[in-house]
C-alpha cells in the first residue's frame, strides 16, 4: 500500500505538562492511549491506542464484560457522567478490586 504511513494502533504525541510514565492513560480530544515508554513535558511519546490493558478501577463498582468505560483522569469507571469514554471493560472484576482490564478504542 503506497499511502500507509505507519500502523494506526501507536501514535506519536508530546507529553503534557507533568510528562508521561509507562503505562499511563493519554487522553486528548479523539486521541485515547497508553503510554509506551516515558517523557517528559513536550517530549514524544508513543502511545498504544488499541488493546487490553490492567487499569485503576473504581472501588466498589462491580464490572461486567463489554460495560463502557470512562477514564476519570485518575481511574476507569463504568460512571459515564463527567468522564471520558476511553473503552470497554474486558473482563469481568468484583467490586472490591482496584484494577480492571480494559480494552481500549472506539466503542460503537
Amino acid at each position: 500500500m503506497r499511502n500507509l504511513v505507519k500502523e494506526g494502533d501507536v501514535v506519536e504525541v508530546k507529553a503534557p505538562v507533568g510528562g508521561l510514565l509507562p503505562g499511563d492513560v493519554f487522553i486528548k480530544d479523539a486521541i485515547v492511549g497508553v503510554a509506551y515508554g516515558s517523557g517528559s513535558e513536550g517530549e514524544d511519546v508513543r502511545l498504544k491506542t488499541s488493546g487490553t490493558f490492567t487499569l485503576s478501577k473504581t472501588a466498589g463498582q462491580a464490572w461486567t464484560q463489554g460495560k463502557k468505560t470512562y477514564w476519570t483522569g485518575t481511574e476507569a469507571t463504568t460512571t459515564a457522567s463527567g468522564n471520558t469514554l476511553i473503552g470497554f471493560v474486558a473482563l469481568d472484576a468484583a467490586s472490591g478490586a482496584v484494577e480492571g482490564q480494559v480494552k481500549i478504542g472506539p466503542v460503537f
